[in-house]
């Protein structure tokens, strides 16, 4: 059977400790609270060690934290569990731990592009200290801790980079292997973008998985793929120049970044052969490699520094730009050399999203890292940039029905031994068609939901109870995941007729010992679903991918409405418009990030 991934970790794993030099030591630990201090120092009851444990609900599942108090002054706080995001939430958990330690006091702010962890975080902390019989009120009502920056901000640089996702990062890598003074700069508190929250599944024709596999492909293969998959709306030049770099940008990972990959390959909807690798740690260990690649090379990584406009000089080139200091309040400007524009789409932006597709209202939830709003598009028109494809707006077709993430089980959406059904138990959809068309068929059924059925044996063989198994422990909870000893059991517990999935069940395994699918011309290996106990897990289209955005040409300059390039302005990822056409294929987004960052980064 295909297996989807080969053991490993869930990119929802937790390495305890491993990511906070890792992802970069992002406030100083210090902002000295003197009265705090005194306040926790004058106790009768030091030298009295003792230990409590809290827990709350995080985002992926309980986070269990343990605090170790000197009498009444707080010493530690050990994170005995937690399945928060590598790279986002456990940074974020670093974070706040120092800022309440250092400053004995539970009064700090959210952690921004990390709120809901910041708060089962914080209520854990709470429930830890008022098991230890502290005054949970009064540590709330004490000073409070404000981060401070501990790397200044340089004047100038020779290349800026607005956007610390993988776009940003690999243009920034490469713009330093040249000798470049480079500085990354990011709105919110954490770095990483949406790839921090990606699987960063890689299409790429010749890879060494494909070649063990047998599989034949080429890059003109894969761009016709991508240009018909964006309805042949695409910049075929754009589109061709993804799938020419590929591999040489998977191999740029590999060797450059150190990212490891999993040994399997799949075909993921709207490609013709399966070319696509999974990188180990997924999203979140892409980024956590990016960035440990990047503080080697000296590059300055800055966070809570919202760039709000351009600075052009008299000729019109681009030549630094003012950014908003959230720390201090302040606006600061910093002047470059070059400026790359990578922030990512725009699917965060609810007004910027309904203007162009109205129906995408707030009824829809959303994939993306809480900062892609579409800063990147805004400041970048401000100074005449065009702009195209902007009503192209992709959804995913196996989102989290109550939070919007991308599940990572909806992968099984590609296996050939799985099959979407809606409430009345019947199939509606290939499940490997275009994402687009999937959401499409899906917001058709009943409440707008597809129901996968598979069997447990066929899932466990991928490993997916490995590395799924905190997203499948919170969706059991959440009453979106069941399975049964029988098809019928897990159908009532799901509330899916369970006739009509039986007969549907049936007949897909008739299809599979002719080898047709009778209903939707299944396009890949088709495996039975024949073994107790059954699963079935619940999900909804999100909005998932802005395919429009700013013009650039083949060497990642972003152009004017009359055609030119400005100056000194590149772009790279999903803030471009016009690679993917009306539809991006999943798999690609990486290939097309990291190879636009690259060619920005070594133009700027």
């Amino acid at each position: 059977m295909q297996k989807l991934k080969e053991g490993g970790m869930s990119r929802r794993g937790f390495i305890a400790g491993s990511v906070a030099a890792a992802s970069a030591t992002l406030f100083a630990a210090g902002c000295t609270q003197k009265d705090n201090a005194e306040q926790a120092g004058n106790n009768q009851n030091s030298g009295k060690l003792m230990a409590a444990d809290g827990t709350a609900m995080g985002k992926n599942g309980d986070i269990i934290v343990r605090a170790i108090l000197d009498g009444d002054s707080l010493v530690d706080i050990e994170l005995v569990e937690s399945r928060e995001t590598l790279c986002v939430g456990t940074v974020t958990q670093d974070i706040l731990k120092n800022l309440i330690v250092s400053n004995q006091t539970l009064n700090v702010d959210t952690v921004s592009g990390a709120t809901l962890t910041s708060m089962a975080y914080l209520s854990a902390v709470k429930d830890a200290l008022d098991a230890a019989g502290q005054d949970v009120s009064g540590w709330e009502s004490r000073d409070k801790a404000v981060p401070v920056r501990d790397e200044e901000i340089p004047a100038s640089v020779d290349v800026l980079v607005i956007g610390s996702g993988g776009a940003g990062i690999s243009a920034a890598i490469t713009a330093a292997n040249e000798g470049k003074s480079v500085a990354v700069v990011e709105k919110l508190d954490i770095l990483g973008g949406s790839t921090a929250l990606s699987g960063a599944t890689f299409a790429a024709p010749g890879s060494w998985p494909q070649i063990d596999a047998g599989i034949e492909d080429s890059p003109e293969l894969m761009a016709e793929d991508m240009y018909v998959g964006g309805d042949e709306k695409g910049n075929r030049e754009l589109v061709d120049m993804v799938a020419k770099n590929a591999l040489d940008c998977q191999n740029w990972l590999t060797y450059e970044v150190g990212i490891g990959w999993y040994a399997g390959v799949v075909q993921d909807g709207g490609h013709s052969v399966a070319r696509s690798v999974s990188p180990v740690e997924y999203g979140a260990g892409v980024v956590t490699k990016l960035i440990e690649r990047a503080r080697e090379l000296g590059i300055t990584l800055l966070t809570s520094l919202e760039v709000t406009a351009l600075v052009q000089d008299d000729s019109g080139k681009v030549s630094g730009v003012v950014a908003f200091d959230s720390l201090t309040g302040a606006n600061v400007s910093i002047d470059a050399g070059s400026v790359i524009i990578a922030t990512g789409g725009f699917g965060r932006n609810l007004e910027m999203r309904t203007q162009y597709v109205p129906e995408l209202d707030d009824s829809y939830l959303c994939t993306d890292s809480v900062g892609i709003t579409g800063d990147g598009i805004k400041i970048a028109e401000a100074i005449g940039a065009d702009t195209v494809g902007m009503e192209f707006i992709q959804t995913h077709p196996t989102g989290h029905p109550q939070n919007g993430t991308m599940l990572d089980v909806g992968g099984i959406r590609v296996s050939g031994c799985a099959v979407m059904v809606n409430l009345e138990g019947e199939r509606f959809v290939e499940e490997l068609e275009r994402r687009d068309v999937v959401s499409a068929a899906t917001i058709a059924q009943t409440g707008s939901l597809g129901y996968f059925i598979f069997s447990r044996r066929d899932a466990e063989e991928m490993g997916m109870y490995t590395w799924a198994e905190d997203e499948i422990a919170g969706m059991e909870k959440g009453g979106l995941w069941v399975e049964g000893d029988t098809l019928a059991e897990a159908c009532e517990k799901m509330g899916i007729n369970a006739t009509k999935a039986e007969e549907t069940i049936t007949t897909w395994n008739k299809d599979c010992e002719a080898g047709e699918d009778t209903l939707f011309n299944y396009r890949a290996d088709m495996f039975p679903i024949d073994e107790a106990p059954y699963g079935i897990f619940a999900c909804t289209p999100t909005v998932h991918y802005t395919m429009g955005g700013l013009v650039i040409n083949s060497n990642a300059e972003v152009l004017d409405t009359n055609g030119n390039a400005i100056p000194g302005l590149y772009a790279a990822g999903e803030v471009t418009g016009g690679v993917m056409g009306t539809n991006r294929l999943g798999t690609t987004a990486i290939p097309d990030i990291v190879n636009f960052g690259r060619i920005a980064g070594s133009n700027a």
